[in-house]
């Protein structure tokens, strides 16, 4: 007796196609993943937005003035208080006071801050505070109010290709991400 060929697929013939589909998916992901906006800066923009919360909700609850710090020369980042003087009141912007020195060595009473890294693919190449100048370079500081208000800013971030994006953070509520193509290209020297 003769059986006829059961319906379906060899064992083989599923090997076959699953081995050329892997090799479409390899060559297709790397060009896609560009357009996605990349894994690092999705991370980096939920780790700066947790910072700046975390920023406006301390401010709230102790009714005292926080700040994010922003470390463009080590792509680090971290909330602290904002540094005051002998007489109680808020250090003045200068360069030498507010960002040279976390809060917590000024006041031992203070706890140090934590601070945290950037994706180690991407670097922060420029930050602007409250339509000021773009700082490319140090420690810029981002005040936020007791009333949970922060100082509206624009972070621009970078990877290893030189793709840049920008983190929007307005006073209130979420940042957001933009490209940045289309805008005027800045001369920044290599980290």
């Amino acid at each position: 007796m003769n059986n006829p060929p059961a319906p379906g697929f060899t064992l083989a013939e599923t090997l076959v196609v699953l081995l050329i589909m892997s090799a479409m998916a390899a060559m297709v992901l790397p060009g896609i993943s560009p357009l996605l906006g990349g894994e690092d800066f999705r991370t980096a923009a939920g780790r700066l937005s947790e910072a700046f919360a975390r920023a406006r909700l301390d401010a709230v609850i102790d009714g005292a003035r926080r700040r994010v710090v922003l470390d463009l020369d080590e792509g680090r980042f971290w909330v602290d208080h904002v540094p005051r003087t002998a007489s109680g009141v808020d250090a003045p912007d200068s360069p030498d006071t507010p960002d040279a020195q976390d809060a917590s060595q000024s006041d031992p009473s203070l706890p140090d801050p934590v601070k945290r890294a950037l994706p180690d693919d991407l670097r922060l190449v420029e930050v602007s505070v409250f339509g000021g100048d773009p700082v490319t370079t140090g420690r810029v500081s981002v005040r936020v109010l007791p009333l949970g208000l922060s100082e509206p800013c624009t972070l621009v971030l970078a990877d290893k290709s030189e793709t840049e994006r920008r983190l929007d953070v307005p006073a209130t509520g979420a940042p957001s991400w933009r490209d940045a193509t289309g805008d005027a290209t800045v001369e920044r020297a290599a980290p």
